[in-house]
């Protein structure tokens, strides 16, 4: 599968999700981010026909030409930030039972690990130096509510 069929896929999923965010807006309020969602809907489909045209070609076999540094996409060039990508979707998910402070401290240790960065010291005051700012600067100065989960 051509990267552009990928691409065009990824970004048509997060159309949709920020399409269905829309929903609950005002009728007013919802026009912009709907002009502007249905412009990517459009892009994201125009993509997603050319990536099924140059993997067509491909296994017919004709030439296909490439922009610039485009290559064939392989599972080795997306891995890893794939991994990033579910870490993520767990950390948002695990924010609320387990509060912001726990799943971002097991999120820093966890990308220091992936990225082979396993000095004690660089872990702790990564983790600490993190926590104490954003607590500095959204608890503190802004007053705003971070998910606590069952700890606190």
């Amino acid at each position: 599968m051509h990267q552009d069929v990928v691409s065009g896929v990824v970004l048509l999923i997060i159309t949709i999700v920020f399409y269905t965010q829309t929903v609950d807006l005002p009728e007013r309020a919802a026009m912009f981010p709907t002009f502007v969602l249905g412009l990517l809907l459009f892009f994201s489909i125009a993509i997603i026909i050319m990536g099924v045209t140059k993997t067509i070609k491909e296994k017919k076999g004709d030439p296909v030409y490439y922009v610039e540094e485009e290559e064939r996409l392989k599972f080795k060039t997306i891995k890893l930030p794939l991994v990033f990508l579910i870490i993520l979707a767990i950390y948002i998910v695990a924010m609320n039972f387990l509060g912001f402070f726990v799943t971002t401290t097991l999120l820093i240790v966890l990308t220091l690990y992936i990225l082979h960065s396993r000095k004690l010291t660089t872990c702790i005051f990564t983790v600490f130096g993190t926590n104490l700012f954003i607590y500095f600067l959204f608890v503190f100065l802004l007053n705003v509510n971070l998910p606590q989960g069952i700890f606190f």
